[in-house]
């Protein structure tokens, strides 16, 4: 008999609330969304202007000085009257346009955009492009600079200084470790590989005014001498360049075939099971009492593996998997399946049907295939029927590489056989170039003394406005069974306008609060992660409008299009035709979010039904 399970997953659901980003305009109560609409060929004789590029990068300049940000294009059809260029908004005195019109008719003009900043700061505003009788043709281009501090330019220091010559067969991997801190610059750095080829590394942006420790991996393909450079680039400073010097010699060919035979044996099942892989060799196929490591498909299995002193879990010993494989020429591909599975567990007998245990993806890309899954199997007729257990997702993102995350799988309640097995299951296209890795570690089934940790709420709203410091009440944290300290992380899309008050409370838990601050008016969204070794990851969402508008007395009274948000990002409302007021007149009491589209604008306010 086939035992089909949904399992529920004691994770919590991560929600990010998304919206439209808006522009504001000069009139901070009226907020417009630009839109790209398909290219539409203009008849003969109709009004058009085009703008090249539409979009300007930031730039850096210094105080008292001028650069040129850009030089934009501008050509026009048929137009009834002289176009007008306008800079706008808070620091519009920062920027200057070579000209402020252009004459009517059909024409093509160049306009340079200058910097010239009078403070050390970061400058924003808006170069408005429009022809008063043509309004449709309004268009709006964000202009950003960052004055810099001559006597503390941006700078990135290194330790070491160089790195060592690597050397490794073809088909492996030899890595190294490089420290680096930036200062004083005015947004990201970005690390790169000049010639993309043997040498990767683990980040491609470096936060501002931090210390960063990256990878270098050395992966050649075949055997030879390797020459490349690492660098660095930030706004306001020269590149840096670290020569790269790697050494392949030929690879050692190995044909066989790891780990065990898919046999599964429901003998002596046990009740209680903690495995936390330690006593393995490191890069060697797993060998565990009682447990299944088997190559399913192509050679490789699951290994044992002890991360290096550079990383953040150095010395801690798990399973490792990943679809790298150094025997495959570059031409050669092939499908991969490895089966890691525990020992036969005791359903009937086991006083906790809890199933935990922490999982890290290091080397992961958006949309990728590769597929990390946990399964459920019994024995069918002496075949293993296996099931992918649902309710839940494997890290699989290229932002959820290198972290750690901790689930816990409640099988109460489930139409479990009195004897089963858990396994992880990883499907891969083995290649020496796909890096994608997984780590399992502190595998459990049946504990009574399972670390939990709660939280007095699960989401946060706030209100503010532009430049505005906003503050949470007071958000406390318990825990039970929990033996070391729990972690906070901010996380989402808008994590940086957010602020912990701590990153790190006792393992008995504590008390903590959020801070925000922005500058442009928009819809904020966030997440804090807390997180324990053995305790389910615990999430706590926050939303914020950061907006000058407020309340239910704001909201305009004509009949419009009208889609209202919860603070979660659900919609609880799509009126075509109606006023905010009579779109939400059945909403019971609470806090949402209303856009209001008009022909005209869209408008975006936050308010509280009474």
């Amino acid at each position: 008999m086939k035992h089909f399970i949904y399992l529920k997953a004691m994770t919590a659901s991560l929600m990010i609330l998304s919206f439209s980003v808006f522009t504001v305009k000069a009139n901070a109560n009226v907020c417009t969304i630009e839109t790209v609409e398909d290219e539409v060929e203009n008849p003969t004789n109709e009004p058009s202007f085009t703008i090249t590029p539409t979009k300007i990068e930031m730039a850096a300049g210094k105080v008292g000085k001028t650069i040129e940000v850009a030089t934009l294009h501008i050509s026009s059809q048929n137009m009834p009257d002289d176009i007008r260029l306008e800079i706008t908004g808070a620091n519009s005195n920062m920027f200057a346009l070579s000209q402020s019109k252009i004459d009517k008719a059909t024409t093509e003009a160049d306009i340079i955009v200058t910097y010239t900043p009078t403070e050390i700061a970061k400058h924003k505003a808006y170069l408005i492009i429009d022809c008063p009788s043509v309004p449709e043709l309004y268009k709006q281009v964000a202009l950003t600079a960052y004055a810099i501090d001559e006597q503390n330019p941006p700078s990135v220091t290194l330790e070491p200084q160089s790195l060592e010559a690597f050397a490794t067969k073809a088909g492996e991997a030899h890595e190294q470790s490089l420290t680096i801190t930036t200062a004083n610059l005015p947004d990201y750095a970005y690390i790169k590989v000049k010639e993309v080829g043997s040498f990767v590394v683990s980040s491609t942006m470096l936060p501002r005014n931090t210390t960063n420790t990256i990878k270098v991996t050395f992966k050649p393909k075949d055997a030879g001498t390797y020459n490349n450079a690492i660098i660095i680039s930030s706004l306001g400073m020269s590149d840096v360049t670290i020569p790269v010097t790697g050494v392949a010699t030929e690879a050692t060919i190995d044909d066989t075939k790891e780990g065990d035979d898919f046999q599964l044996s429901i003998t002596n099942p046990v009740s209680i099971l903690s495995e936390t892989f330690d006593n393995q060799e490191r890069n060697k196929p797993l060998a565990l009492q009682g447990w299944t490591n088997s190559a399913i498909q192509g050679k490789r299995a699951w290994w044992g593996y002890s991360f290096l002193d550079y990383d953040e879990s150095a010395g801690e010993n798990v399973a490792k998997v990943t679809a790298y494989d150094s025997n495959l020429s570059s031409s050669e591909a092939s499908p991969a399946e490895m089966f890691l599975v525990t020992p036969a567990l005791d359903f009937l007998n086991s006083k906790s049907k809890m199933f935990t245990f922490r999982v890290r993806g290091d080397y992961l890309q958006d949309n990728q295939t590769d597929k990390l899954e946990l399964c459920y199997i019994d024995m069918d007729d002496e075949k293993p029927y296996i099931a992918p257990v649902g309710g839940f997702n494997m890290p699989c993102t290229k932002d959820e590489s290198g972290e750690w995350f901790e689930y816990h799988i409640d099988l109460a309640d489930q139409n479990i056989a009195n004897t089963f097995f858990m396994g992880f299951r990883f499907t891969s296209t083995r290649s020496n170039s796909n890096a994608a890795t997984y780590y399992i570690d502190d595998v459990t089934y049946g504990r009574t003394d399972i670390p939990v940790i709660r939280t007095s709420v699960a989401e946060v709203a706030m209100e503010t406005t532009p430049g505005k410091d906003a503050y949470s009440e007071l958000i406390t944290v318990s825990s039970e069974n929990v033996s070391e300290p729990i972690k906070l992380k901010l996380g989402g899309a808008n994590k940086s306008k957010f602020k912990l008050s701590t990153s790190e409370l006792a393992a008995e838990g504590g008390s903590f609060t959020i801070s925000f601050n922005a500058l442009d008016e928009a819809l904020y969204s966030a997440y804090v992660k807390l997180s324990s070794r053995g305790a389910a990851d615990k999430y706590i969402e926050i939303a914020v409008a950061n907006s000058e508008i407020t309340g239910i007395n704001t909201l305009p009274s004509v009949n419009a299009h009208v889609v209202v948000y919860d603070l979660k990002g659900n919609i609880v409302c799509d009126n075509a035709n109606a006023t905010p007021a009579e779109a939400m007149s059945t909403l019971t009491s609470g806090v949402y979010i209303v856009k209001t589209i008009t022909d005209s604008r869209i408008m975006v306010n936050k308010v509280m039904m009474k």
